[in-house]
């Protein structure tokens, strides 16, 4: 199997590293590109795909939102992750096309839990498996069918 390829998109150092760490953890052999702004990113994943986006809502002069905006606009059906300590942009993510939104506040097992099924998804092992939301979270797992 090959290792899923991860783009990793926040202007935040600490934060592309801690997530890199995370990911490395639960995937030694995943392929994670990291980038601080959205529209190096962009340009990355048009030019050699990846599986799972990650992105944070500030990253430079094209946002986190955009750049969901402009990879559905292409088509593209690839699982995107808005993670963003800003809860007022949750709606914005979800409506440009988000496959979830992640409270950058939340516990980390419950990141590494969204994280998990994403790729168990993408893999093939858990067609319908996704984490509980916490109790803070009123919302659909990225895995229900929108209604």
């Amino acid at each position: 199997m090959k290792p899923n390829r991860i783009t990793i998109v926040d202007d935040d150092r600490e934060a592309l590293l801690l997530l890199r760490c995370m990911l490395g953890r639960l995937y030694p052999a995943c392929d994670v590109s990291m980038f601080p702004k959205a529209r190096d990113a962009l340009v990355q994943v048009l030019a050699r795909g990846t599986d799972i986006v990650i992105t944070n809502h500030a990253t430079g002069p094209m946002s986190g939102v955009d750049l969901i905006r402009k990879l559905r606009a292409g088509h593209s059906l690839i699982p995107i992750i808005m993670l963003s300590g800003n809860p007022a942009v949750e709606s914005a993510a979800l409506a440009a096309g988000a496959t979830v939104f992640i409270d950058k506040n939340s516990d980390p097992e419950e990141i590494a839990a969204h994280l998990r099924a994403l790729v168990e998804l993408l893999d093939g092992r858990a067609a319908r498996r996704a984490p509980k939301p916490s109790s803070r979270w009123a919302r659909k797992t990225p895995f229900e069918s929108k209604a």
